[in-house]
């Protein structure tokens, strides 16, 4: 029974993909990060996003929008005299939920993040600190954006708020990402997916 459940309700899903409207993209910007939760007196730092994305038109006004997004992340803080910028860089595979109405559009969904390398840098210097991170985490994002009428370039912004936390260390102590990103993206010709 649980078997054929199953296999209907991907029968259902696959049917719904194969007959959306899918036009597939590109998209940048900068990235405006911290990290919250247990940690004290440090500063958004300014990193930036880029990577591809794929728009499946469920109806006229629903969609959803897996993506592929290399994005530096991380902080800044001061310890005496020296900046130390702390640089977190994953690759994010975010798979928003939007609704669309005259170029508007509004969504929110889960993020998967994996971790690429973590460096803290200051005056010419740089340590690697992956090992002290989760090499995965999860996040959640909130976000909206306008592509203009007859074009395939538009501009979003997003609010990335993380759920678990990314320190891998043992103890109570939870610290997690904070990221807001704005930008541009450009979406190709759509064609109907087979």
């Amino acid at each position: 029974m649980k078997k054929s459940l199953l296999l209907l309700v991907c029968a259902v899903a696959i049917t719904s993909i194969t007959q959306a409207q899918v036009r597939f993209g590109f998209k940048g910007g900068a990235n405006f990060a911290n990290l919250t939760g247990d940690i004290e007196e440090v500063k958004m730092r300014v990193g930036f996003n880029a990577g591809a994305v794929a728009k499946i038109s469920l109806s006229e006004s629903f969609s959803v929008q897996p993506e592929l997004v290399y994005s530096n992340q991380g902080t800044s803080f001061e310890e005496g005299d020296s900046k130390i910028n702390m640089h977190l860089n994953y690759i994010n595979l975010p798979i928003m939920f939007q609704y669309n109405v005259s170029g508007f559009s509004i969504e929110t969904g889960p993020q998967a993040s994996f971790l690429m390398t973590a460096k803290l840098k200051a005056d010419g210097e740089s340590v690697d600190i992956k090992e002290g991170f989760k090499s995965i985490d999860f996040g959640w994002g909130i976000g909206a954006g306008y592509k203009m009428p007859g074009s395939g370039l538009g501009f979003n912004a997003r609010f990335n708020i993380g759920l678990g936390k990314i320190n891998d260390s043992e103890g109570d102590a939870k610290i997690k990402n904070s990221v807001i990103q704005a930008g541009l993206f450009y979406m190709l010709g759509g064609r109907p997916s087979k």
